[in-house]
């Protein structure tokens, strides 16, 4: 088990720079798909305020959605639910194949498989 600080991961201090996410993600888990070893990431995703963060998460999140799939990773992607208004949970249900809060785990209707995306 291999743990990093989220702050630091989703530069917590700084702009949410998507790219480098993902980029950071990819470096993080190299030697391991290297190594052929299976992996399930679970991550506390935090920003700080800034416009359009909304935008930012989306893409962030579909950009995530492809990277996962196409390592092959079963990956969790944790929100505080104070931080996420209604707008952006359903946005980000387009994203996730599942939700999942504190009492039920569904499999969101809304999800569209990156591999069909147009």
């Amino acid at each position: 088990m291999h743990h990093f600080d989220n702050h630091l991961f989703y530069r917590y201090y700084s702009d949410f720079h998507i790219h480098s996410i993902i980029e950071n993600f990819s470096e993080i888990l190299e030697p391991f798909l290297s190594e052929n070893i299976n992996i399930r990431t679970w991550a506390h995703v935090e920003w700080k305020k800034q416009d359009d963060i909304s935008s930012k998460l989306e893409e962030f999140e579909n950009l995530a959605d492809c990277s996962v799939n196409e390592m092959g990773l079963m990956s969790v992607c944790a929100y505080d639910s104070s931080d996420v208004s209604a707008s952006l949970q359903t946005t980000m249900m387009r994203s996730h194949e599942y939700l999942m809060t504190d009492r039920e785990f569904v499999r969101s209707s809304l999800y569209r498989n990156p591999r069909l995306r147009s």
